[in-house]
């Protein structure tokens, strides 16, 4: 845990990080007074009261609730369940799950007990978030509340048949209501990729600029965004040619940490321009290290700041963003150029099967439902071997 020390009143405070709130997305912050005027003396304080913050909040987290008790109302029932997934899922999933639950869940579902929760709450819960207003990401948007979108409103009965089928495993309930009713449809999300005269455009607009490297890394490979920020040197073999992909950097508790990926490791072979450019960022890290010296944070990551710590994936999202508008190409999301791998790849004849295994996918089942979007390119065939019926009529 990161604390820090603040003079408020003649007196040194210090200032607990506590994390991001899921629901407001601000930070979390505890003040403990150290009851000194003296900076030495609140510098030797410090530690050990950043020590019990810790302790304080690793004990709440830990309190037993009775699990047998017909009384246990769902808000407590949820903060066992969290803090039983904690460890298993990425800490990103995490977070969503404890925003459902903080956000939605909880206030509309805590107080009925877990063991009388019945399939009709659990409709009327799912009526209530159908008439919902989301909350503006900033406190100062005055932008229009809109309704909870379908999306949305589909996690959040995920999370709480989730939370409900360990319940029946924990033998707490004998069935899930959730598995009583007809859950929300779900809306297929509408991708949106760059054709290959688009992908061209924004590799030759990158050029020269901050982001080149892991833009071209994810037109050319599909890796996800942390898994760009996230790469090592250490699983890069620019003598073999590939690159292995196995850790994601993402925040945790406020800070920038690597882990695991997604889905599944994967190594991928990569192209002649992709290993030029790598080569040419190791020289530019060998100059940023000598120029920086012992202030040099040798973390080994590929894309980093001069003075050796990782580039955010907002960052390269905020960037990629400014290039792709004065480039006049359209504003997709980062993710999109993963999508616009896969389509770029079967459209020139790449097959579902390899194309699921570049990705890291289970199966290529999934790749094809999610990822090879309809084109042109791949519409052109179907309209050749029309034509050839209609011909004789014209």
């Amino acid at each position: 845990m990161k604390g820090s020390l603040v003079k408020k009143h003649g007196k040194y405070y210090v200032r607990a990080e506590l994390g991001i709130d899921p629901a407001t997305g601000k930070r979390k912050q505890k003040w403990i007074n150290t009851d000194t005027e003296k900076k030495k003396e609140a510098e030797k304080l410090l530690p050990s009261i950043l020590v019990d913050v810790q302790k304080s909040r690793d004990a709440a987290s830990m309190q037993p609730i009775d699990l047998v008790s017909p009384a246990l109302p769902v808000s407590e029932y949820m903060v066992k369940w969290l803090a039983h997934i904690k460890g298993i899922v990425r800490h990103s999933t995490y977070l969503t799950y404890e925003w459902a639950t903080n956000e939605y869940i909880t206030p509309q579902l805590g107080r009925i007990s877990v063991k009388l929760l019945s399939p009709l709450n659990v409709q009327e819960f799912i009526n209530y978030l159908k008439t919902v207003k989301c909350k503006p990401k900033s406190d100062k948007s005055k932008a229009p509340l809109k309704p909870l979108s379908a999306t949305s409103i589909r996690y959040n009965y995920n999370v709480l048949k989730s939370a409900l089928t360990q319940a029946v495993k924990w033998q707490v309930i004998t069935s899930n209501p959730c598995e009583a009713i007809d859950p929300p449809k779900k809306v297929k999300f509408d991708y949106k990729v760059y054709d290959t005269l688009q992908m061209k455009k924004l590799l030759q607009g990158i050029k020269n600029t901050s982001i080149a490297l892991p833009i071209l890394m994810a037109c050319t490979t599909g890796m996800r965004r942390g898994e760009l920020c996230g790469l090592q040197w250490k699983d890069v073999d620019l003598d073999k040619l590939s690159i292995h992909v196995c850790q994601s950097l993402d925040y945790v508790e406020g800070e920038l940490q690597n882990g695991p990926v997604k889905s599944r490791e994967r190594t991928l072979s990569i192209d002649t321009a992709l290993v030029t450019a790598l080569k040419k960022e190791k020289i530019i890290q060998a100059s940023d290290k000598l120029q920086a010296g012992e202030l040099y944070q040798k973390k080994g990551f590929v894309w980093a700041w001069p003075n050796g710590e990782p580039h955010s994936p907002d960052y390269l999202y905020k960037n990629f963003k400014k290039i792709a508008a004065k480039c006049e190409l359209p504003i997709i999301r980062l993710h999109d150029l993963r999508h616009s791998y896969a389509t770029f790849l079967r459209d020139n004849g790449v097959t579902m099967e390899t194309i699921s295994e570049l990705l890291g996918h289970a199966s290529s089942s999934f790749t094809h439902a999610t990822y090879a979007h309809p084109s042109t390119e791949t519409q052109k065939p179907a309209v050749a071997a029309i034509s050839t019926l209609t011909a004789d009529i014209l």
